[in-house]
């Protein structure tokens, strides 16, 4: 993949608008028995998504952060070989982990962590238990 900052960008702002409609949806219909069952259909089904070896800076990673930030149903998170992000990049993703409730796989290897960043990893994995 290469996808880029700008790619990454579509993409999750795709998914937002998707997440977005969803809330309408729901607020639009109310909670009646035979409607929800439909609504649990149309849902977003996405619990996997590995975008690592996009080239992805802090930029992009910002717009991964903003997705995540609308709590999707996500459990798999792959964002390995982005060797662009540094530690403010990271910082900002980890903050949002912190509330994020469904993910338990997050795939991180090949990028430039550091101490400085495993240990601000270590600190949310404290908060997000």
């Amino acid at each position: 993949n290469n996808l880029g900052d700008k790619g990454i960008s579509i993409l999750m702002h795709g998914l937002i608008d998707l997440l977005l409609a969803e809330n309408a949806e729901e607020t639009k219909t109310g909670s009646g028995e035979g409607e929800h069952s439909d609504l649990q259909r149309k849902r977003l089904q996405l619990t996997e998504l590995d975008i690592g070896s996009n080239q992805l800076t802090n930029e992009g990673l910002k717009c991964v952060a903003m997705f995540l930030s609308m709590n999707p149903p996500l459990e798999y998170l792959g964002l390995s070989w982005n060797d662009g992000v540094d530690l403010t990049g990271w910082r900002g993703l980890f903050d949002i982990l912190k509330d994020c409730r469904h993910i338990s796989h997050l795939v991180l290897d090949e990028n430039v962590l550091r101490n400085e960043g495993a240990k601000y990893f270590a600190k949310v994995l404290r908060v997000n238990r």
